[in-house]
């Protein structure tokens, strides 16, 4: 009686958080989905069922060759969705998006983490990631409407910029903020470093006193 519960909970769960293909077609919503020469493409929604910044879980609209593609139906607040492209000659073997089994993962919640919350990129598959694109919809799940998704710039009349679906962010847009990261940390370093040296020489000199400094310059103490 449990597990027929539970099974009767998710059925109603994906039947409110997408709306089927025939309905709507899906490529209206997210844009291109390529699953053909060598490119294949994941949508997934992190943000049920409450949307952002509420939610806490994911919900896959799209995985791959031989899987649905679930058109939005938001029930509440705005939702993000993650459309992540990947290059299969550079997919290692055990992806499941290489192996087939990826295709089972449509139209139901990520409970097993399979997709990284932050970037909507299938863990994985991680190594071929192409690119990841945003595009928000909001309630009502019957007629999902276009939101500014988080970090949206205000429009010019005071309102919400609603634009058309983010151009793909390419990995190593990604590798180049880690390499801005690291070259800040290191000035940061060498800073603190500067710092301490100071405090060691306050230590030495009093107030008023130019012959304590120099003579600690000097190698006299």
């Amino acid at each position: 009686q449990k597990m027929r519960s539970a099974h009767v909970g998710t059925l109603i769960i994906a039947a409110l958080l997408a709306a089927p293909a025939s309905t709507s077609q899906c490529e209206d919503y997210f844009g291109d989905i390529e699953d053909q020469d060598g490119t294949v493409t994941t949508v997934v929604d992190p943000d049920v069922t409450e949307g952002w910044p509420f939610a806490r879980l994911t919900f896959v609209h799209h995985s791959g060759p031989g899987s649905a593609c679930l058109s939005p139906a938001p029930p509440k607040g705005c939702h993000r969705y993650y459309v992540a492209t990947y290059t299969t000659s550079e997919c290692p073997s055990t992806c499941p998006l290489i192996t087939g089994t990826a295709a089972n993962f449509t139209g139901k919640r990520d409970l097993d983490g399979r997709f990284d919350r932050a970037n909507g990129i299938l863990s994985a598959c991680a190594e071929c990631a192409a690119s990841v694109s945003l595009v928000c919809w909001r309630a009502p799940a019957k007629d999902p409407q276009r939101c500014a998704c988080p970090g949206a710039a205000p429009s010019r009349g005071g309102g919400l910029l609603l634009e058309d679906p983010a151009p793909p962010v390419h990995l190593h847009s990604f590798e180049s903020l880690e390499d801005t990261l690291k070259d800040s940390m290191s000035a940061l370093a060498v800073l603190a470093v500067g710092i301490a040296g100071l405090v060691v020489l306050g230590r030495f000199v009093r107030p008023g006193s130019h012959t304590a400094a120099e003579r600690l310059l000097n190698n006299q103490f």
